[in-house]
Parts: C-alpha cells; sequence; structure tokens
C-alpha cells in the first residue's frame, strides 16, 4: 500500500507541470552551490532592466517622434499606447497557459520578440533622409544657412517652392508603431510568469492550478477587495501614464527646457528617487512584516502626501513667451492669446512673409518672432545657428537703434525669475515621486495577496490585460487630445497641412495638464479608502488572535493570501451565479 501511495504522488508530480517544475527546482536547489532559483533571478532583472530600458528611451522620444513626423499629440499618443495594444493581444493566453508550461522559456521567448521590436523602431533612422526643419533656412532651393554674405530674409521667402515635395510624404512612423506593438507582445509573459515564477518556488508548498479560465475569471469578479484595487490601480497608471508621456513636453513650453535637457534632468533626479523609494518601501515592510492592512495603509498615506505635494505645481509655472503676432502686439502689448491677431503689421508688410512657417528668432527688445522675415530684417551674417539678421524694421519701430535692431535664431530665453520656478517644480517632483513610490512595493504586493493561491498568476494577468486596456492605451491619446486644445500656433508640414504644435499657451497647458493628473487621482484614494475599510472588516471577522497575530506581521506567507475569493463569493452568492 505504502508502494502504491508513493506510485500515485509521483504519477500526480508527473501530471502537473508546476509541480514537476518546482520538484526539478528543488533538487538542482541541493545539488548547486549557486541555486537555479537565484539565477533565474539573477536573469529576471537584467531582463527588466532592459525592458525598462527601451521603454524609457521610448517615452523620451515621444516629442521626438512628433515633430520628426509632424504628428499631433493624440496621434503620437496612439504610437505610444501601441505598446499596450500589442500586450493587450496576447496577454490572457500567456497569463492563463504560461503556468502549465515552462514560464522561464517563454519569458526567453517574449525577450526576443522584445528585442525585435527594438530593431523595427530603428528602421526609420537608417532608410529615412536627413529630417527637414519647417524653416526657410533648410528650404532646398536655398542654402541661406551656408552662405556667410548678406542675404536678406525677405527674399528668401519668395524662393520658388520645391518640386520634389511628394517624395517626401511618408509614413515611415507607421514602423515605430508596429515595432512597439511587437515590444508589447514580447514583454507580456515578464510579469505575470516572473513573479508568480518566484512566488511559487519561494513556498515551501506547492499551490494548485487554475480552477478552468471561466471558473477563475468568475471567482476574481466576485472578489471585491480585488475589484476596489483594481479601480485604484486603474486611475493611478492613467495619471500616471500620461505624466511620464508628456512632461518632456511641459517642462519644454512652460520652462524652456530643450527636450534632451528635460530627459537627462529627469534620468538623473526623479528616477532615482524612484528607485530609492521602492528600496526603502521594501526595507520597511520587511522589518515591521507588514501585513495585508498595513501595507494597504501605507500605500494610502504614500499616495496622499504625493497628490497633496503635487497640487503646489498649479503656481509653480511661467507666463508665456511673449511672441510677436500670437501673445503680444509688435509693439509689446499684451493679447489674449485665444483671441483675434495679426502676425502682420506695416514694419513687414513690404516683404509678403508667410504666416504658416515656423523659425522662431530672439530679438534685442526680448521678443520672438515667427521669422526674420516676419522681423522686417533687410541683411544677415553669419552661417547655421550661428547666423544672424541685422537692420529689422519691426525692432526699429519700438525706438531701438538701427545697432541694436538685429535678432538671432531661437526663442528667447526664459526670464531668471522663470529658471528658479523650474528649480522648484524638479524639488517637488522628487519629493512627490519618493513619497509615492514608498508605496509602490506595497501596492504590487497586495493584489497578490487580495486573491486566493490558486488564482494568483490569473490575478496579475487580468491586472496587467486592464491596466494595458483601460490605461496604456487610452491615456497617451486623451491627454494628447486636450493638450492639442491648448496648442496656439500649429507648425506645417514640408508639403503643406497641419504638422505638429510649435507653441502652447503655458496656463492653459498647465492648468490642462496637471487638472487631469488631479482630477483621475482624487477619486482613485476613496477607492482604496474603501478597500482598507473591507480589509479591516474583514481581519475583524476573525479572532482577536489571529488577527493580532496578521497586524504584527506574525504569520506566515501562506496566512497572508487567505482564500478572500470564496469569501467574497459567498457574500455575493446571488449576484455572482
Amino acid at each position: 500500500m505504502a508502494a502504491e501511495k508513493d506510485n500515485n504522488e509521483q504519477n500526480k508530480l508527473n501530471t502537473n507541470p508546476a509541480s514537476t517544475e518546482q520538484n526539478v527546482l528543488l533538487n538542482n536547489q541541493k545539488s548547486l552551490c549557486c541555486s537555479t532559483l537565484k539565477m533565474f533571478l539573477a536573469a529576471l532583472s537584467f531582463t527588466y532592466f532592459a525592458k525598462a530600458f527601451s521603454g524609457i528611451y521610448m517615452k523620451s522620444s515621444i516629442t521626438q517622434i512628433e515633430r520628426r513626423f509632424d504628428l499631433s499629440s493624440s496621434t503620437v499618443g496612439i504610437v505610444d499606447g501601441s505598446f499596450e495594444m500589442g500586450n493587450v493581444l496576447v496577454i490572457a493566453v500567456v497569463s492563463y497557459f504560461g503556468a502549465k508550461l515552462h514560464r522561464p522559456r517563454i519569458i526567453a521567448a517574449g525577450c526576443l520578440v522584445m528585442s525585435l521590436g527594438s530593431f523595427v523602431i530603428a528602421m526609420p533612422h537608417f532608410f529615412m533622409g536627413l529630417y527637414k526643419y519647417e524653416s526657410t533656412r533648410a528650404h532646398p532651393a536655398s542654402s541661406l544657412s551656408n552662405i556667410t554674405g548678406s542675404v536678406s530674409p525677405c527674399m528668401a521667402n519668395h524662393m520658388p517652392p520645391n518640386m520634389d515635395c511628394g517624395k517626401e510624404t511618408n509614413y515611415m512612423w507607421v514602423y515605430i508603431l508596429i515595432g512597439n506593438m511587437l515590444r508589447g507582445i514580447g514583454e507580456t509573459p515578464i510579469n505575470p510568469l516572473g513573479i508568480s515564477y518566484i512566488d511559487d518556488f519561494a513556498r515551501t508548498e506547492n499551490t494548485a492550478l487554475y480552477l478552468g479560465f471561466l471558473l477563475a475569471l468568475k471567482e476574481l469578479a466576485c472578489n471585491r477587495l480585488y475589484i476596489l484595487l483594481m479601480g485604484f490601480t486603474l486611475l493611478q497608471v492613467n495619471s500616471f501614464i500620461g505624466f511620464i508621456t508628456y512632461n518632456p513636453k511641459y517642462m519644454e513650453q512652460q520652462y524652456g527646457q530643450s527636450i534632451s535637457r528635460s530627459n537627462f534632468i529627469t534620468g538623473v533626479s526623479v528616477l532615482p528617487a524612484a528607485a530609492t523609494g521602492i528600496f526603502f518601501g521594501g526595507l520597511i515592510m520587511k522589518k515591521y512584516k507588514f501585513g495585508l492592512l498595513s501595507a494597504s495603509k501605507m500605500v494610502l498615506i504614500t499616495s496622499f502626501v504625493a497628490f497633496i505635494t503635487s497640487l503646489s505645481i498649479f503656481i509653480i509655472g511661467c507666463e508665456n513667451h511673449d511672441v510677436a503676432g500670437i501673445t503680444v502686439t509688435y509693439n509689446g502689448s499684451k493679447v489674449d492669446p485665444f483671441g483675434e491677431s495679426s502676425l502682420f503689421s506695416s514694419c513687414n508688410s513690404e516683404c509678403h512673409c508667410s504666416s504658416s512657417r515656423w523659425d522662431p528668432v530672439c530679438g534685442e527688445n526680448k521678443i520672438t518672432y515667427m521669422s526674420a522675415c516676419l522681423v522686417g530684417c533687410k541683411s544677415s551674417s553669419g552661417a547655421g545657428k550661428a547666423v544672424v539678421y541685422h537692420n529689422c524694421l519691426c525692432i526699429e519701430s519700438m525706438g531701438f537703434p538701427s545697432a541694436n535692431s538685429s535678432v538671432r535664431l531661437g526663442v528667447c530665453p526664459p526670464t531668471d525669475n522663470c529658471a528658479s520656478m523650474f528649480v522648484i517644480y524638479i524639488i517637488i517632483q522628487i519629493f512627490a515621486t519618493f513619497i509615492y513610490s514608498i508605496g509602490g512595493s506595497a501596492s504590487y504586493v497586495i493584489i497578490l495577496w487580495s486573491v486566493s493561491p490558486e488564482l494568483k498568476s490569473l490575478g496579475i494577468g487580468v491586472y496587467m490585460l486592464l491596466v494595458r486596456t483601460l490605461a496604456g492605451i487610452p491615456a497617451p491619446i486623451y491627454f494628447g487630445a486636450l493638450l492639442d486644445k491648448t496648442c496656439l500656433k500649429w507648425g506645417t508640414k514640408f508639403c503643406g497641412g497641419k504638422g505638429a504644435c510649435r507653441m502652447y499657451d503655458t496656463e492653459s497647458f498647465r492648468n490642462t495638464f496637471h487638472g487631469l493628473r488631479a482630477g483621475i487621482r482624487a477619486p482613485s484614494l476613496i477607492l482604496l479608502i474603501w478597500y482598507i475599510f473591507m480589509v479591516k472588516k474583514r481581519t475583524s471577522k476573525k479572532s482577536p488572535e489571529n488577527g493580532a497575530q496578521q497586524e504584527n506581521g506574525s504569520t506566515k506567507k501562506e496566512e497572508h493570501t487567505e482564500d478572500a475569493t470564496k469569501d467574497e463569493c459567498a457574500a455575493f452568492e446571488v449576484e455572482c451565479m
């Protein structure tokens, strides 16, 4: 009988892929100095680094992609959201069937697909020609940027149109969309399978496989804790994705920073603050052995403090640039940027300038003009970026002597007050990011603790599916669409038509960007408070001794993952049937 029992147990292990996988791993741990689990953890950590690196690079390139292909913010939001679109296509299948197969091999295959997507994203860089910036100086029929003699900008405006315009019309940005989608497909198995794999083999007992796809989904839908937590997470992720996608553009338009400088400052300040916060939060949970209730409270406190801190950004900003014909008149008087304005004046009437070209120059009067032609400049000197336009009539008409009536390329720099505002903005972002990230580890762990062990992988998979579908895809699109409403000057494509926005109204941009984020995050805190109330109510039903043990963290890992699903389904039996 004993032999028969052993054979039955062995047959169960052979028919259970997760048990077989764990059995092999445990045997290897006994024979190897460096366990297979630790090797897997090291490989998974490198995979996380690789996918995070490529994801951050993609986010940092959004503004460049927008201008390179003359796309609106809403369209470039679709390109950015294609990563989540690819993830959504396969995440349900991977999450359900992945636990029944060899999870490390599936993750490795996903890494190969992710790398293929990165190569596809880079293809337009090699296939496209040089970038022709929207500028009279970049016109193929002229070579003003290479001329060192005196040339009138008014003459440049009368150059013949480009006959090869049709050749410049392309849709190479579609390669970026497809490549980003492949990145999303390849990234799919990393989170649900990697985390569940480590969590399974870190346990002392095996966990059962899924009860069946439809039945498992039914149990998740009956779990009020899981549903509340998903609502909180979806709102938070919507706010975060919208922020991380358009924050470089915000720093450029609000504080006059270049995109490269904005990305660099973010990389050396905000990202280390996030990493430090996550690490510090993990140490707190480990030291005090937080249970489900304590971890949930930590998430609420950190989210609330970060939310209140971020509200101060509404009063930290800069005024609009003084742009002649858009925000000020040619005499320097302020005007309503969304009201009627004129780009033409008596000082540039003889030049017959284009009203669509965006080739900004900064005058000695600290006013930005859309082009040297619209300033009425009669001559130029220098070459390339060092070109200077002289004898500009619109500056002379304001009382400046002819010796100081010159303009240089580029938008006028922000005031000193704006520069100090930018420093305060970065400090607030660092502090808010650090505080919020302290609860980052806990917010992910409570998802695991809110479902039964059998539904752990599926719970993470559904979580990722909903986050990608209801946050990752729509957030960049509707954030971009609302930001487009604050545009003051649209660019023009090389062959005509509306291109990317060149200038936004800073106040409207600030209120729309941060107001939308705050409006999304506020109700998420209400859902989290409701979630904590439900957890506390469930804990109070237990005996005082067990409740105290769980709150003090002295219970084992298995007690954290108590089958809440069955309790919730019992309470809502009528609704779930």
